[in-house]
């Protein structure tokens, strides 16, 4: 190898904004000092900051030579190198009690929502004060809430529709086999089950219309967007809204968590060997080789991706790089969901606790 390798810098504000570049030549032996002393030379405002580095694509934690010998990187092309600063894990750390183990967290604009084991049904406005709560019979396996309307579905089998403004059940059917999780657009309710089916319900008369088999697996998750719908199971697979005509799909490893960035269009999606990958329009865009000890959870930042585990660790992964840019021990015992919610991070578990987590 020669000793000297001609790169690209790209210096980030952080992973996904766009600064300056520049180029140079630097020792192949270079590890992280060395690039942070040659990056500075270029632009002396960097000098208080904690970069870190990507070296196509991948964070470096070794020398650049190890990196390229790891990852089969050719030193004999221009390598690019992207230097950003990582935005820590927020330190303001707001813990709220739950009756049981969390099974269930979301979000919209206005409120944090809760599900946990024993039925109970919590929300929370941006101060994060209760504001409505009620307890069905067993466990919340999803929900959907849009304005007064609650749609859930309980691991006793049941589909419920239920006035939180009234406080009234609207609709009741017992499904024949054990539902997984549910989506709502104004005509449909969308429900996977653990046969791999999703039963079409109307919103208007509460019928079930039509059931279609669409995997071998559990669906694990149901999103609409776009005049879309995706299935999330042993494949990624997006569905015509309209005519529940398949147009694509991507094979997984058995899936156990998924969550969506509308803004991007992208997935991620966590297996159960321990993977995170991030999918946009079923292409696979990052597969994150996983530190994690357990089944991640995982869903975006402004950051990148950000997973938390049976270990109850925090860990956040720029949208490339493969092993974290930073973690932190939040919880105890296991994290079954974690969300956003207003620039907060949410997650929750075993410790019967909401973690929400903000600057």
């Amino acid at each position: 190898m020669e000793d000297q390798s001609n790169t690209i810098f790209t210096v980030l504000k952080h992973p996904f904004d766009e600064e300056k570049q520049f180029s140079c030549s630097i020792p192949l032996n270079a590890e992280t000092n060395t690039l942070f002393e040659v990056i500075c030379t270029y632009d002396e405002g960097l000098s208080d900051k904690n970069l870190r580095f990507l070296v196509n694509d991948i964070l470096l934690v070794t020398s650049i030579e190890e990196h390229c010998e790891k990852f089969d990187i050719s030193t004999e092309e221009t390598l690019t190198i992207v230097a950003f600063e990582p935005e820590l894990i927020p330190e303001n750390h707001t813990k709220i009690s739950q009756p049981d183990w969390i099974s269930r967290i979301k979000s919209n604009d206005e409120f944090l929502m809760v599900g946990c084991f024993d039925g109970t049904f919590n929300v929370y406005d941006t101060d994060l004060n209760e504001v409505f709560s009620h307890t069905f019979e067993s466990r919340i396996v999803d929900f959907v809430l849009i304005d007064i309307d609650l749609y859930v579905l309980l691991e006793e089998g049941y589909f419920v529709k239920y006035d939180t403004d009234r406080h009234k059940e609207r609709t009741r059917l017992s499904l024949s086999i054990l539902p997984t999780s549910i989506a709502v657009c104004e005509k449909l309710i969308l429900i996977g089950d653990e046969s791999g089916n999703i039963s079409f319900i109307s919103t208007s008369s509460g019928n079930v219309l039509v059931v279609r088999n669409v995997s071998s697996s559990p669906i694990v998750r149901i999103f609409i967007h776009n005049e879309e719908f995706y299935a999330v199971s042993d494949a990624l697979t997006r569905f015509s809204l309209q005519d529940s005509v398949r147009l694509s799909s991507l094979a997984l490893k058995t899936s156990t968590h998924a969550d969506i960035n509308t803004k991007d269009s992208l997935f991620a999606v966590s297996t159960c060997d321990g993977r995170v990958c991030v999918v946009t329009h079923g292409e696979r865009k990052m597969v994150s080789r996983s530190v994690h000890s357990g089944f991640p959870v995982a869903t975006f930042t402004n950051q990148g991706v950000v997973t938390c585990d049976y270990d109850g660790v925090l860990r956040v992964f720029s949208e490339k790089a493969i092993v974290p840019l930073s973690e932190a021990n939040i919880a105890h015992g296991k994290v079954f969901d974690i969300t956003t919610f207003n620039g907060s991070i949410a997650l929750g578990g075993e410790d019967r606790t909401l973690h929400v987590l903000h600057k």
